[in-house]
């Protein structure tokens, strides 16, 4: 479970218990405040592991251990997966500051430190020999790697809820990958006529979704971190800057040296007055405030004219789930932009716009938007601009992950990507990993995608969403359950209730498509 989810899972385990009372649930001991939580409550009897890591520099490594796991991997190379950590793989982290480790460039602390945690998840494995294993929402760092690479290894099932980017529906995902391949089954059987089911629905909710493309209805575009920022005037400015760096430097000095105090007070030798940390911390916060001013001044950004003709590429926080674990191996947005750069037609160019996000809780490097802004055929757009006109006006999208590809492909536009998506299985995008091609594939892309009929497009899409309102779920608070909002104890009840339902949605299809056996009747 995770610091935000988990009175959400205790309520899914609660839920699957009144339906399967001979359930046994275990979880790893990670946030004082949901150990604590599950230790107070008298619902259920967990079995909670303790996952602490202790002194790492103490441990050798453990070569024949990594050899065997990497042997395993799909990409057959560790530190792709060491990539993934914003502290330990800070070094292979881009486009981010405040995650610095005194060990990312130290390569025997970090594959002692691997090792350790294969080792570690082995024995959890071992002891408590889960049928499922439903990690928490969104989790990164090389665990994730671990936990699905040991799942696979002793036939358990990983299952990951996550959403389908319809509406509120969600699904579980059996990888760290997000995959949905019961998805992509019954698509592609719709897509070639191998399968008939009821479609009524389905044309209902597409032309839903179609009258809502301008201001689109999804959990993820409306919330508290994408709240507007806006000042009104210089002296306003300056005042917020002032008021804000004194503030936190005031705070920050008091809050270390309070740690500080506490750690002597409890004996613990290891809490000293850091000068560093304290460095660090009013740097990033510093680093922040200007940033936000950058970001929000009137002349930040270009609007183009109406016949410039543009690829667009959105920016988006970083470190994240979407970058670090899913984009791996495409996590310098620098050199993906400069790429796009070089592959484009003579007359386009690359319009990147920064995720909102970053306002709040993303601190970029001093000289990330000059170093786009150095290429002569790229231009930044103003924050604030709609991401709806940026996306209908463009010639093409490209896109790791992210909703922008799939609104893109909703509104008839073509789309690159440089990992398989949720939408990939469409065949409305083209997937590009070799940057030699990139520049063919935009060419001919743009020749395909713009023979497709709107019908034709419809009735792929319409497959998909009959597939979505088939095997998904809908969440009512999904903004509580994927750590968007806080929610009260009631919205995480009914968020954990639901995700039950889903699960066991889910494990009935296994059931009945997969050959699997749980004992779960149809009527359950």
């Amino acid at each position: 479970t995770s610091t935000f989810g988990y009175k959400t899972y205790h309520a899914l385990a609660k839920r699957i218990k009144e339906q399967f009372p001979e359930t046994i649930f275990g979880m790893e001991a990670i946030s004082p405040a949901a150990e604590k939580f599950h230790k107070e409550q008298t619902d259920i009897e967990y079995e909670i592991f303790d996952m602490g890591h202790g002194d790492v520099n103490e441990y050798e490594i453990d070569f024949e251990i990594l050899r065997k796991f990497e042997d395993r991997l799909p990409h057959k190379s560790l530190w792709r997966s060491i990539a993934v950590n914003r502290n330990l793989g800070n070094a292979f982290l881009h486009g981010s500051v405040g995650y610095e480790s005194e060990y990312s460039i130290d390569r025997d602390y970090i594959l002692r430190y691997y090792s350790n945690r294969i080792i570690t998840i082995k024995k959890l494995f071992n002891e408590f020999k889960p049928d499922i294993y439903i990690p928490a929402v969104a989790m990164g760092g090389f665990d994730v790697t671990i936990f699905c690479e040991v799942c696979k290894e002793n036939n358990v099932l990983y299952l990951v809820p996550d959403s389908l980017r319809v509406k509120n529906y969600c699904l579980f995902s059996p990888d760290h990958q997000i995959t949905f391949p019961q998805i992509d089954d019954l698509v592609q059987k719709l897509i070639n006529n191998k399968i008939e089911l009821d479609k009524t629905s389905a044309e209902k909710l597409f032309n839903e979704i179609m009258n809502e493309l301008e201001d689109p209805d999804y959990f993820d575009s409306k919330n508290a971190r994408l709240k507007k920022v806006e000042f009104r005037g210089p002296s306003h400015r300056i005042f917020f800057m002032a008021g804000a760096i004194s503030y936190y430097i005031i705070t920050i000095i008091i809050n270390n040296l309070l740690m500080c105090f506490r750690g002597l007070l409890k004996g613990h030798k290891l809490k000293i007055f850091s000068f560093i940390k304290v460095y660090r911390e009013v740097r990033n916060r510093v680093l922040s405030v200007l940033q936000k001013l950058k970001l929000t001044h009137p002349k930040f950004g270009t609007i183009l004219e109406p016949s410039q003709k543009y690829i667009y590429f959105p920016l988006s926080g970083q470190p994240e789930y979407s970058n670090n674990v899913l984009g791996t191996m495409w996590m310098d947005h620098h050199h993906l932009i400069e790429t796009l750069a070089k592959s484009i037609p003579h007359d386009w160019v690359v319009y990147v716009k920064e995720h909102p996000g970053v306002l709040s809780d993303r601190v970029r490097p001093m000289n990330f938007y000059k170093k786009i802004e150095r290429l002569p055929n790229v231009f930044l757009a103003p924050i604030y601009t709609s991401s709806h006109e940026i996306i209908s006006n463009a010639e093409m999208v490209a896109v790791i992950s992210g909703t922008s590809g799939w609104e893109a492909i909703w509104r008839g536009k073509p789309v690159i990507e440089f990992r398989m998506n949720l939408w990939s299985v469409l065949g409305l995008s083209k997937k590009c990993t070799d940057i030699d091609t990139l520049s063919n594939d935009i060419y001919e892309e743009i020749k395909r995608i713009n023979k497709i009929s709107f019908e034709d497009r419809k009735r792929i899409i319409v497959c998909f969403l009959t597939a979505v309102l088939k095997l998904g779920f809908k969440i009512t608070y999904p903004k509580q359950l994927f750590y968007i909002e806080p929610g009260t104890d009631e919205e995480y009840e009914v968020c954990g209730r639901e995700l039950a339902e889903g699960l066991v949605k889910h494990l009935n299809y296994l059931q009945e498509e997969k050959g699997y056996s749980f004992g779960i009747s149809q009527e359950t």
